[in-house]
């Protein structure tokens, strides 16, 4: 849901036809992805979140079939985008394959945020990007933006799971440097989203845009909620989405 809301978001700004092609392609792929690290790193339920692994452990016989699936649907949608977004797509999930089976213990300075912030400012942002039109600066803009609000997201995550990180060997910001160091970045971050939401708001000159800030702000409220209500996990990707759905209303 928060993938697909932030592709709406990247294909209205960029005026690209079918844009709702992206936001499934986004879906598909970010599930993808997490099926896998959730059948590799099973473990990580065992100290976070004993409930989820038990869910997990009597659903294990659909993981795999929905894995390949999500996939395997999202070939044609990409294929009808275009072959370069097929090849493109198909390096990026082989890297992310073999980042998720192999890689995270062994490349020390690439932490699961960044790896993450990446994998989603690719499908978020790069594949519009590649079907667009645009002037250099909007396209600037739609990947800055794609890369640190995703990056805010997967690092607000990482301090929610540092302990189960240190206990596994996955590297993370908050396992690498230190929760402390790890907030000041994140601070940091939601003040340079703010800053590039402002600035392209008054680049364009649209005032509406302005409306932005208001899933902007909900982010960083419920971040800050993560393990401290039930339902904050759903409160992030809500607000996400609230990015895409906000954009849809500003062009109408």
């Amino acid at each position: 849901m928060a993938a697909s809301g932030l592709a709406l978001f990247s294909a209205s700004i960029l005026g690209v036809k079918d844009i709702f092609l992206f936001p499934l392609i986004a879906f598909l792929f970010v599930l993808g992805m997490h099926i896998l690290v959730d059948i590799h790193d099973w473990r990580g339920f065992e100290i976070m979140d004993p409930d989820k692994m038990e869910f997990y452990d009597r659903n294990s016989f659909l993981l795999y079939p929905l894995f390949i699936l999500s996939f395997a649907l999202m070939v044609p949608i990409l294929l009808r985008v275009g072959m370069l977004q097929f090849v493109l797509t198909s390096f990026v999930v082989l890297l992310g394959v073999v980042y998720i089976l192999w890689g995270q213990k062994r490349f020390p300075f690439v932490g699961k945020d960044i790896a993450l912030a990446l994998g989603w400012g690719f499908v978020i942002a790069v594949l519009p990007i590649l079907k667009a039109r645009v002037p250099v600066t909007i396209a600037v803009f739609v990947l800055l933006f794609s890369f640190i609000v995703s990056f805010v997201r997967s690092l607000a995550f990482s301090l929610v799971e540092s302990e189960a990180d240190s206990v596994l060997g996955r590297k993370s910001i908050p396992s690498l440097f230190g929760k402390k160091i790890a907030r000041g970045i994140l601070l940091v971050s939601e003040i340079v989203l703010l800053a590039i939401l402002i600035f392209y708001a008054l680049f364009i000159k649209n005032a509406l845009f302005v409306a932005q800030l208001i899933p902007a702000l909900v982010l960083f409220w419920a971040i800050r909620r993560v393990k401290k209500a039930r339902y904050s996990e759903l409160l992030v990707n809500l607000s996400l989405f609230g990015f895409g759905l906000v954009q849809l209303i500003i062009n109408l």
